[in-house]
């Protein structure tokens, strides 16, 4: 044979055939796209929501406020797998024994931590405001020095002498140095601090500060100080509220903040925030109320569910796969309306909360999500793909990027996974999409020929290569 002859050769119909799945896949993709950019609404967000495997994580974050939301729903509600054992579970009446205790308690917890990120929304600006000042001496009372602390209501700080072991950061006072006084003893509470059970902290016993509170430590003054001498320092303090605790916060005194000042929130509109989030509350109670048992009788078969899941002989059986993927869908979509309905909730306090707050105050949307711009790029690159495709126009380059698109489809369902939905269509199109871009499919039958032959074509069209510059 010799060393010069192709090794490989195709003929006509191959030819013809390749260029006809060139076609029908650019078809696929463009009319995808087609529907994607005309229908109303559409959006991945159900693609990506339906994500499993080890990258579900990362296609589940972009989509706006999903941590927030769904994992906050699976933490709570569906618990973890295997929690309830089917074997505990006897039928009662021909129906599911449904565990109400655990259910019960399972629906407290998220809606507690739906308040909780609510509460977030209104403890804008600085909730903890502090000031200072000296006393003089009067009598054979010393002089003092006196820190003062207003704490917007429904919150609470922790006493001075809080237990560290308890969970909570004690408050703490700094007054800076200088010259012309000295503190001479440590600051105490005027008023003595509220015993408290703290349900942020396992119910454990605090002392707290509510509303205001003023601590006074004595100093001494060097001679020649100045009568108009202002303390100056820094208050550390831990703002909780029953529902939701924040990282410990530095508040100055006897300075000037002029941004602190800007955003800070006037009692009016400290008042209107509270109503607005008791209203919120009490809808979010009717709603639970309303929804009860169809909560509870989730919340049970969901755990069923991952007990049976996690019963050995589930492990190679492929019609308990089936059946286990199944009814995982189910209550999935189950999980979705109420995570919608609570979301519905949340956008209106949201929408609320805009009419109150100046724009300086109002500060970053909640959700900052890149879903609109992830879908604009797929509706758009889905088409553009197809037209590629369809025209032959820089075909290598858009079958490798429908590739890639259908590559990023098929890792967000694992075929290992016994509950993933099957892409078994998307891997054999990815497949073809490979194949054709190895080939010059594109020149057959499409605007690629005339790009890889457009010397060819000016010397044929204007005569020689020394003529053309004639």
């Amino acid at each position: 044979m010799p060393l010069d002859r192709p090794r490989f050769q195709i003929g006509l119909p191959t030819v013809v055939t390749l260029v006809v799945l060139r076609l029908v896949v650019g078809w696929h993709f463009y009319s995808e796209g087609v529907k994607h950019l005309t229908e109303p609404g559409w959006t991945s967000e159900g693609f990506l929501r339906q994500a499993k495997g080890p990258l579900a994580p990362n296609y589940q974050a972009v989509i706006p406020g999903y941590d927030r939301w769904e994992t906050l729903l699976s933490k709570t509600l569906h618990g973890k797998p295997g929690e309830i054992s089917p074997d505990d579970i006897k039928p009662e009446d021909g129906k599911p024994k449904v565990d109400m205790t655990a259910g019960q308690d399972a629906v407290h917890a998220w809606t507690k931590q739906i308040k909780s990120q609510w509460d977030k929304y209104i403890r804008l600006g600085v909730p903890v405001s502090a000031t200072a000042e000296f006393i003089p001496a009067e009598g054979d009372k010393k002089a003092q020095v006196s820190v003062t602390a207003k704490i917007d209501p429904g919150l609470h700080i922790y006493s001075l002498t809080e237990n560290p072991d308890n969970g909570p950061v004690a408050t703490a006072i700094h007054v800076r140095t200088s010259p012309d006084f000295r503190v001479t003893g440590e600051f105490t509470p005027v008023k003595p601090p509220a015993d408290y059970v703290d349900p942020l902290f396992e119910n454990r016993k605090m002392q707290i500060h509510q509303k205001e509170v003023t601590w006074q430590a004595p100093v001494e003054f060097t001679a020649g100080a100045a009568k108009d001498l202002k303390p100056q320092g820094d208050l550390l303090v831990q703002v909780c509220s029953d529902v939701n605790g924040s990282p410990p916060q530095t508040i100055s005194f006897g300075g000037s903040s002029e941004a602190a000042a800007k955003n800070a929130l006037s009692d009016e509109q400290k008042t209107l925030l509270e109503q607005l989030y008791e209203e919120r509350e009490a809808q979010l109670d009717d709603w639970v109320n309303e929804h009860l048992d169809t909560l509870l009788v989730h919340i049970h078969e969901w755990r069923r569910m991952e007990a049976e899941r996690a019963k050995p002989y589930s492990a190679g059986a492929p019609f308990q796969n089936g059946r286990v993927a199944g009814k995982r869908a189910t209550l999935s979509a189950e999980s979705a309306g109420f995570v919608k309905q609570i979301k519905a909730l949340d956008d209106a306090f949201q929408r609320d909360l805009a009419t109150v707050l100046r724009p300086e105050q109002a500060g970053a949307p909640y959700d900052t999500s890149p879903l609109h711009t992830i879908d604009t790029v797929l509706a758009y690159g889905i088409w553009i793909v197809g037209i590629c495709l369809i025209l032959g126009l820089f075909t290598r380059l858009a079958a490798v990027l429908g590739a890639l698109f259908l590559l990023s489809v098929i890792a967000s369902q694992p075929f290992w996974l016994a509950d993933s939905i099957p892409t078994y269509s998307q891997a054999l199109e990815m497949f073809v999409l490979v194949a054709l871009s190895t080939t010059a499919v594109g020149r057959w039958g499409g605007l690629d020929f005339f790009i890889h032959n457009y010397r060819r074509l000016l010397q044929v069209c204007c005569g020689t290569k020394g003529e053309a510059h004639e």
